[in-house]
């Protein structure tokens, strides 16, 4: 089935088992749909969210992805409870109808929410690498994987030593001349076998072509020595060479003289002689000496018998033969180069217990090979998931294939039963545009075919742009062949999508010509760019400069214009530059666009992935570094000052001793001795502050070098790489403890090698503020902007193919190899294959860049030019834009546009090339605009005056920082008296407002209540263990349990052990007889009645809505005078009634004594719990704090019920200062609610109290006693008392 006559997927379409394809077109919600298809998998197919298999292919999708999958459960769960969905979510209304229409299947539906929210820890959502390492390592007996072995995410150090050690293997110890000729010829040095170690180690299972060495450097020297022995007896008089030379000297007609010439007769002899004297490089077969000789040329340019004759000698034919057999000689080198450095590798990683990313789906790949373990692991895998979504699935490559189609969909494994599982390919061909990554387009189509055709969906909803967007798009892209032609897999064909955003987004003013308003823009780009007459096409070289110029005049200009943008709420503002992308193929490009919009005032910010270590600022440091050196000497310093960081010119620098520049290069030379001490002593950071905050003498500045930097356009792009490099020194000084010399050898080595570009190297954004965003189409992906602009989507992709390479099978494109020959017909269709797919490519590059737009999209298209004299079309006929635009004539079909364009375009003339835009425009016209590029104006944008003035950093005045302002906690304020209990130095008792007589069993004296009889039983909770882990685990169970669901729903214990066993886990409880103990104590702690202020509320009786758990307050602290004390404290809580004995007021006194400097600065803290409840007859604020303590003052060891009555609890919230606790979390909760509710709030009506939960006391409706409910402390705090604190702490007044 072809893409246009998919199905289309949407909430309605059935959930199978089996493979189902899912084509997801730009803009259409991909990720959306997954989240979707995740939840319908849990609710309408009982999948256990552990049980669905989420994989994406990096590790920021990956979070993304997390994140979204949990909002939509949320999204659901709310939705359910509340019998509403959000408006337009087709999905969610569907599923609160189904449960309103049928209770029974509603109330499973909310269980199936609740669950995956649950168990939303489990969910294993992750990238294919993090896949397979936990299969591996959760399957280590089925696998045979070896335990322990470390992740190595960038190798970049072992490729080095191996090719290292190679070189000196095979180089050092070979004969000069080898040596030489293995150099020069066959690229064995360091810089290309390490760009051929990562070519052939980025899979290491690529097949070789040639697979293994068929010559060798010594034999083929041998080889040409005795070439030399014959050549010298040839060119003795009479011998076939000097043969030659005569008879083309003397113009004996024998050979055609156009080719032959008389001149070059004795020229080609000695060269010839000269190469064969020192082979040590191998000159091409198209040389004109080499061909001079060639038995091939010399018998088609023969003119007589004599000249037919000579070309037959057998020397010739054996001078052409060692020349091929010199190309075979590079093949083989490069061959022998990858065999050894793939072993040496291997070995490495082995030594060192090491593997790589790709080493993970090698193994998994291999074990699911392997037909005894094979099949183990398969069913392994299965039993723990259910169903796979595989997302960017366009993305994958042959192997990843074979792993999923293996274990999900039975690929290759006929025998194994995978008819229960789901496997989802989430992704479209169309946006496949990572083959340099190893991404293979050829596998999605191979794995389309093999999903039903009844399973094969798309998505053609588009979420992102306007209809007339996309309604122009649809009409220039919506043609046959325009990605190209297929194979035995099928082709990619472009999805007409329909738009969801009916109304533009962008409006114009009344006076814009309506040709400007058109949402897609093509704009002719001609020599009238150039300021010329406009009937030429401008070569490439002049192009980019005047389109970065001709692109930032148009940002320039839209800025101008009075468009405005309407914004989500239905406002509308003008267009800013933060709304504008430019997209490029390349840094370069970026940075002469960022540079032209810099030189008209548009900010402007860089989003490309270019190299840090790339950049000016690179240089500029290692000039630092070489200056600084101990051996340097006084041309390194002049090097220095004549960098463009430091900006000396040439011309000031002093000659000699005598000139009057010799004082201000004294203080140059005795800085860079500061800083070489200060580098020594301290390390990188400190010289490098010291260099930033410079002066150079032969500046004025005034502030320093960094401030200089900063100044000057583009200084925020400068000064972020500088500090970016700064960084990445510090952290390879720090980690391999290097010193200036071997830092700066790093440095070097950094910045001269070229290499995959690690993710610490990335350049970084300069600024975040609302600039254009100048992006690569590869970084674009995925993303949108308002308004899109793309000058450079004229370049050939297909140019980048060059040997050695990995090109695609040509009786298989899913397949790939290693091309390592230089010649021949393996070449010859590895080349054409790989331009062919990289031009195919370049048209997905192309559709990626144009779907980003929102509103907005203008192209830039320089024309072909035409064909070179010997008919070959030019690298721009080859460009993805002319498959677009002059792939066929208006109104016709072809199968491949993209072979067919290069040749057609080239021979249309610039007249017609124009006249076929214009008539893609009139198709779809008002919707697309043609216009012609005029020389770009320079003109600078103004922007509007800001409604707010800017932010600016506050200089700070004082002398010293005042460190008694400060964050202070509950913890804080009781810490030294606590300490002081530990010590004995206060009574624990006593000291803290209570007679030995009043507390049971406490051991300083004897007590008129004797101890529990030893028949009492314990509470349930007894036997959980006690102590600080254990406290923090009963708090997590508290936080995560739905208190109301475990009493009152059906699937309340389920619910309660799924809990328990996930924290209990989590906290290191894993002693199996724990869990019965919890699973019997919390549902009775849920029943206990809360006290004299709750008699008839549990914690049962409290749903999810009404509660905050561990809410986190930060209040300010602004004390009056010097802070708040212990004796204000004191003070504040002396004024509640004298008569209420809940609180001692012997406690109370011993407040003032409490140990703590002044408070200034912020209250913080953590409410285990705030939840309201009715009460008087409106809804309640009540505090509640769980505590775990067991209350065994006589150290029994036992843990009866009468422990937990109200003067033990009374005494250890003395002991504790829970009370001095609880007053604080009162005037917290006081404050929130008077921001929150404003003047509708009142304490006396608001505030309930506060409930001191101990746990393990809470038995259940039995715990209620005649003297109160025994685990359940109960007071409501005077509002006197928290008025009094909130204006000791310093009030804040809210506003009306």
């Amino acid at each position: 089935m072809s893409a246009h006559q998919h199905a289309v997927f949407d909430h309605q379409t059935e959930l199978a088992r089996g493979i189902t394809l899912l084509e997801a077109s730009a803009g259409t919600g991909k990720t959306y749909q997954i989240t979707n298809l995740v939840l319908r998998m849990v609710l309408e197919l009982d999948i256990s969210l552990p049980e669905i298999l989420v994989v994406t292919f990096t590790h920021a999708a990956t979070a993304e992805l997390k994140e979204r999958i949990r909002q939509r459960i949320g999204a659901a769960q709310r939705a359910l409870e509340q019998g509403q969905a959000p408006p337009g979510d087709t999905l969610l209304a569907a599923l609160v109808a189904t449960a309103q229409a049928d209770p029974e299947q509603g109330k499973v539906l909310r269980r199936r929410t609740r669950r995956a929210r649950e168990e939303f820890d489990q969910a294993v959502i992750s990238t294919i690498h993090g896949f397979c390492q936990r299969m591996l390592r959760l399957n280590a007996f089925e696998s045979g994987t070896s335990f322990g072995r470390d992740l190595v995410a960038d190798d970049s150090d072992a490729i080095r030593s191996v090719v290292d050690d190679f070189i000196v293997q095979r180089l050092h110890s070979a004969p000069e001349a080898q040596a030489q000729l293995l150099q020069s010829t066959c690229g064995w040095t360091r810089d290309k076998l390490t760009t051929l170690a990562r070519l052939a180690l980025s899979d290491p299972d690529l097949p070789l072509v040639p697979p293994k060495p068929t010559v060798s450097a010594a034999a083929w020297l041998e080889r040409v020595s005795a070439l030399r022995t014959a050549w010298a007896t040839a060119s003795e008089p009479g011998g076939p060479v000097a043969e030659l030379t005569r008879l083309v000297a003397k113009k004996g007609k024998a050979f055609d003289g156009r080719t032959y010439g008389a001149r070059y007769a004795e020229t080609r002899a000695t060269e010839a002689a000269h190469w064969l004297a020192a082979p040590v490089a191998l000159p091409g077969a198209a040389t004109t000496w080499v061909r001079w000789f060639s038995p091939t040329q010399l018998t088609d340019k023969a003119s007589s018998a004599v000249g037919q004759s000579l070309a037959a000698d057998p020397l010739f034919a054996e001078w052409a033969d060692v020349h091929a057999a010199g190309e075979d000689l590079i093949a083989s080198a490069r061959c022998e180069a990858v065999l050894h450095l793939r072993a040496a590798l291997a070995a490495h990683h082995i030594a060192a217990n090491s593997q790589t990313f790709h080493d993970l789906l090698r193994d998994l790949d291999r074990t699911l090979a392997d037909p005894s373990r094979g099949p183990v692991l398969a069913n392994a895998i299965r039993g723990r998931f259910k169903a796979a979504l595989i997302d960017e699935f366009q993305d994958t490559d042959a192997l990843q294939w074979r792993i999923f189609g293996r274990v999900f969909g039975g690929i290759g494994a006929p025998d194994e039963d995978t008819s229960d599982h789901l496997l989802y390919l989430i992704g479209d061909p169309k946006q496949a545009i990572y083959g340099f990554r190893g991404a293979n387009v050829h596998v999605y189509l191979k794995a389309r075919s093999a999903a039903p055709a009844e399973r094969q969906f798309t998505m053609r909803r588009n979420f992102r742009s306007d209809e007339p967007l996309v309604a122009a798009m649809n009409h220039m892209l919506n043609h046959e062949g325009i990605f190209g032609a297929g194979g035995d897999e099928g082709s990619i064909r472009y999805v007409h999508v329909d738009a969801h955003n009916k109304t533009p987004g962008i409006t114009w003013p009344a006076s814009t010509p309506a040709g400007d308003q058109a949402p897609l823009q093509l704009v002719w780009a001609t020599d009238k760019l150039a300021g010329e007459s406009g009937d030429e096409l401008l070569g490439n070289g002049p192009l980019h400069e005047l389109l970065a110029s001709r692109c930032a005049a148009d940002v320039v200009r839209l800025l101008r214009s009075g468009a405005e943008i309407r914004t989500p709420s239905g406002d509308k503002r003008a267009v800013a530059p933060g709304d504008i992308a430019v997209l490029v193929r390349g840094h370069a490009q970026g940075r002469r666009v960022w540079e032209a919009l810099g030189a008209r005032g548009v900010p402007g910010v860089i989003a490309s992935q270019g190299n840090v270590f790339e950049t000016a600022e690179a240089v500029s440091l290692a000039r630092w570094l070489a200056a600084l050196d101990p051996a340097a000497n006084e041309a390194s310093a002049r090097l220095l000052a004549t960098d463009p960081l430091l900006g000396c010119t040439v011309a000031d620098l002093p000659t000699s001793g005598d000139e009057p520049q010799a004082s201000w290069w004294t203080s140059w030379l005795d800085a860079l001795a500061r800083w070489r001490r200060r580098f020594q002593a301290r390390g990188l950071m400190p010289a490098f502050r010291a260099l930033m905050e410079y002066r150079p003498p032969w500046t004025e500045s005034q502030d320093g070098l960094a401030a200089d930097v900063l100044a000057v356009v583009g200084g925020e792009r400068r000064m972020t790489d500088l500090l970016h490099l700064a960084e990445l020194l510090h952290a390879q000084e720090a980690a391999a403890g290097l010193q200036l010399g071997t830092l700066r050898t790093w440095l070097d080595r950094q910045r001269l090698e070229k290499a995959d570009v690690p993710d610490a190297a990335e350049l970084r954004l300069e600024k975040d503020d609302a600039a254009v965003q100048i992006v690569t189409v590869h970084r674009a992906k995925g993303l949108q902007y308002p308004v899109v602009f793309v000058p450079f989507a004229w370049g050939d992709e297909g140019g980048r193919a060059g040997l050695p390479m990995i090109a695609p099978h040509p009786d298989n494109p899913s397949q790939r190899r290693l091309v390592l020959t230089t010649q021949g017909d393996d070449a010859d269709a590895a080349v054409e294959a790989q331009q062919a797919e990289l031009r195919r490519e370049g048209v997905r590059l192309l559709y990626v860049a144009l779907t980003r737009a929102i509103h907005r999209c203008t192209i830039y298209w320089p024309g072909v030019p035409p064909a070179a004299k010997t008919g070959n079309p030019k690298p721009r006929a080859w460009c993805a834009l002319a498959a677009v635009f002059h792939g066929c004539a208006p109104g016709e079909q072809v199968d491949d546009r993209v072979a067919v364009a290069a040749a057609r375009a080239s021979g249309l003339s610039p007249i017609e090339q124009r006249s076929e835009l214009v008539q893609i425009a009139a198709g779809a016209a008002p919707l697309i605009h043609v216009s012609d590029a005029e020389p770009p104006e320079a003109d600078v944008w103004v922007p509007p005056a800001p409604v707010h003035p800017p932010l600016r950093p506050r200089k700070l005045s004082r002398a010293a920082v005042d460190d008694g302002w400060r964050r202070h906690s509950y913890s804080a304020l009781t810490r030294a008296d606590l300490a002081a209990q530990r010590e004995e130095l206060v009574d624990p008792v006593r000291g803290l407002g209570f007679d030995d007589d009043r507390v049971a069993g406490h051991s300083g004296g004897a007590s008129p209540h004797p101890a529990a009889a030893s028949d009492e039983p314990d509470v349930p909770l007894a036997r959980f263990p006690a102590g600080a882990d254990a406290g923090t685990c009963l708090h997590a169970i508290f936080e995560f349990l739905d208190f109301h669901r475990c009493i009152h729903e059906d699937d309340g214990p389920e619910h309660l052990q799924v809990v328990l066993r996930r924290q209990l886990g989590a906290h290191g409880f894993n002693d199996p007889a724990l869990e019965p103990i919890v699973s019997t104590g919390f549902p009775a702690v849920l029943r206990t009645p809360l006290g004299p202020l709750l008699p008839n509320t549990t914690l049962g009786d409290i749903p999810l809505k009404d509660r905050l758990d561990e809410l986190r307050f930060d209040f300010p602290v602004a004390g009056a005078g010097e802070g708040v004390t212990a004796a204000g404290l004191s003070a504040a809580l002396a004024l509640r009634d004298p008569d209420d004995t809940t609180v001692p007021r012997d406690w109370i006194d011993r407040v003032a004594l409490l140990d703590f400097p002044p408070l200034v600065g912020f209250m913080t803290g953590s409410i285990d719990l705030v939840f309201r409840a009715p009460s008087h007859g409106h809804m309640r604020w009540y505090v509640a704090d769980y505590k775990s303590n067991r209350l065994d003052p006589d150290r029994t060891g036992r843990t009866p019920a009468s422990h937990f009555g109200l003067d033990p609890m009374r005494h250890e919230m003395a002991h504790h200062h829970y009370f001095l606790q609880y007053h604080l979390y009162t005037l917290a909760l006081h404050r929130m609610l008077k921001w929150r509710l404003g003047p509708a709030y009142s304490y006396e009506d608001d505030m309930g109290g506060v409930l001191y939960l101990f746990v393990r006391g809470m038995t259940g409706p039995d715990a209620v006693t005649a003297a109160g409910t025994r685990g359940v402390f109960c007071d409501r705090p005077p509002f006197e008392v928290i008025d009094e604190l909130d204006t000791l702490f310093g009030r804040v007044e809210v506003p009306q």
